[in-house]
Formats: C-alpha cells, structure tokens, sequence
C-alpha cells in the first residue's frame, strides 16, 4: 500500500461512501478527502481511485460495482465489511449520526478529525448503515428550534434515505395554504435550528404550488406523510447545488453596497462574510457585497436603524424606505 499519509484515511473514506450508498467516484472522493486536508494541498488522479477498487477488491475481496446511472461505486452485498474488530452495532450507529450532525455544525477541525474517526467505524462494520429508529433518536435530539413529530420525520427520513416518493399534506408559510403533495425527497438538510426538505414536485392538488417543479420543504410543516413504494433517483445536479450553499431560492441581489456605523459596522462583516471592507471618514466602514439574499439584507438593515445606509442598487433603497413607511404608519402615536 501506499506510504502516502492519505493513503489509509482515503480507503478507510472510501469503504464508509460505499457502506452509507453515498456512490463514490473521483470527484466526490476527492472533494470528500479534501475536508480532511486543512492544508488544502490534497489531490488524487481517476487512476488513484481505480487502484484503490482493484486493491480492495483483490485483497479484502470488496464486492465492489460501478453503477452508471450514479455514476459511482456501490457494494453488491451491503453486509460485506473488512475483518476488524469493531464496536457494538447501536455505538456505531449513533456514532455515525453524531458525525453527521458535527459535519453540519462544527468547524474545522473538530470536524475533520470526527469525520476521520467514524469513517474508521463504518468501513468495518458487518452491518449497513443505518437503523431508522437510531437515526431518529439521534437526530431529533439535535436542539432543533421548531418541533417535530417523531412520526413525520421518521417517514420523511425513510423516504429520503430510501430514494422513495412521499405523499405529504403540507401548509406554506407565506399564506397558510395547504395541499395534497407528491414529492421526490432529494436532500434532507438542517438548517438554522430546523430541517428542510429540497424536493421534486411531481403532483399537487393546488395550482399555486405548481409554480417551479423544484421547491424547499420545512419538515414541520408537514402534517401528515406517507412512504410510497415508487423509487427515483437522486439528482446529483441538485445536491450539489445545495452543497453549494443554494438551499432555498429566495431573490437575491447583486452589487450592494453599504455603510455601516455603530453596531452595523460590528455586525455587517460577519453577517456579509466574502464582502469587501473600506474604512471611511467618521468612523463608517463601506461595504461592498457581491450578492445576498433579499430578505437579508432587508432585515439587517431595519435591525440596525440609522447605523447601516443602502448606497446601491437604488431599487434596494426605495424597498427599504417601502418598509420603513409600513412600519410608521403602523406605530404611529395614538
């Protein structure tokens, strides 16, 4: 085997993708691997990752497979593992949702070292991963700020774990509606205190919910869910999407600009991260923000009221004087 430092981590990487029916490949192997390298010097060939199959296959007899409409690798007999003695079957199991959910909340390198050490307990577990019910109990006791059901979310778990179409009645935000739903669960996601589903729409008994076929889902707005037996495949285009940071679509804005004071200075920077700062006379920063969400911006500045000014675009500071007016006529004195 290779001497390479990486060598033993990346296989070790590479047997959990496999056991977790993540269908690993070049390309996710190597982004995969890359969040262990802080140094961000880690790289990979095609001939790499083949060498590792062939390696796996000959030596520990890994029945591995290429499955061309995943275009990844995946385990012909889920219950095969390498011959290492490893923990009881409940311990990994809540290990490997903990690791999950550190891979969702911490940083770097808490993070890494986690994902490291589970990868260790899944490649060579005798048992596929995971139980639903241990699934459940770990990622309900997550803090999540909205309640859920136990018996929603293990259905909407099971589906997405699954790659099974749910039938849900689901009530929006926005105006209260509620309709009959016939989804595609393509990424479950947590998200700011609570889990979000990113579907494809393929029926709904209400036209208004017609309008894209792609849409995000808050999990405890669904009222009642059923796992049908009908199966799809999980789009890769989506997921990386998501991965990319783009979980919903809310509107967004390009080219802002904005100048902070007080608690807006303090606050503008890490609420904008990726923006460009300039510190100008009177102890005012400008910052310049390639592209955030509407309702963000919106809501930073109301949030500091005198300490952070709209410079540009224009049309974001007639909407922020659209809602300052509906606020006033609001609160006028009695």
């Amino acid at each position: 085997m290779s001497k390479n430092k990486f060598a033993l981590p990346r296989l070790m990487h590479f047997i959990s993708m496999l056991k977790e029916n993540r269908y690993p490949n070049h390309p996710r192997l190597v982004e995969e691997m890359r969040k262990l390298d802080l140094a961000g010097a880690y790289n990979i060939t095609q001939k790499t990752v083949q060498r590792d199959v062939n390696f796996l296959k000959y030596e520990y007899n890994a029945p591995i497979a290429y499955d061309f409409t995943e275009r990844g690798y995946y385990l012909t007999d889920p219950e095969w593992n390498l011959d290492v003695p490893v923990s009881r079957q409940e311990e990994m199991e809540a290990a490997v949702l903990s690791s999950r959910l550190a891979e969702m909340i911490l940083p770097n390198p808490v993070r890494s070292k986690i994902r490291q050490s589970i990868d260790e307990l899944v490649a060579a577990s005798d048992t596929q991963v995971l139980d639903d019910r241990i699934c459940l109990l770990a990622l309900i006791a997550t803090g999540s700020r909205v309640p859920i059901k136990p018996e929603i979310f293990a259905e909407v778990f099971k589906g997405w774990r699954q790659r099974q179409i749910l039938l849900m009645s689901y009530t929006r935000a926005k105006d209260g509606m509620t309709a009959q739903l016939e989804v595609e669960p393509h990424v479950l996601a947590f998200h700011e205190g609570s889990w979000y589903l990113k579907v494809r729409l393929i029926r709904s008994d209400k036209v208004a919910y017609e309008e894209t076929d792609i849409i995000t889902l808050a999990v405890h707005r669904i009222s009642h869910v059923t796992v049908t037996p009908y199966t799809f495949t999980t789009d890769a285009k989506l997921l990386q999407t998501v991965q990319s940071g783009n979980l919903f679509d809310f509107p967004t804005i390009q080219n802002i600009t904005l100048r902070l004071t007080g608690k807006g200075k303090m606050y503008g920077p890490e609420m904008f991260t990726g923006g460009k700062t300039k510190e100008l006379p009177e102890d005012t920063l400008e910052l310049h923000i390639p592209e955030a969400e509407e309702y963000r911006l919106i809501n930073f500045v109301l949030t500091w009221p005198g300490e952070v000014e709209v410079v540009s675009p224009a049309s974001l500071r007639e909407k922020i004087a659209e809602s300052a007016e509906k606020i006033l006529r609001k609160h006028k004195k009695i």
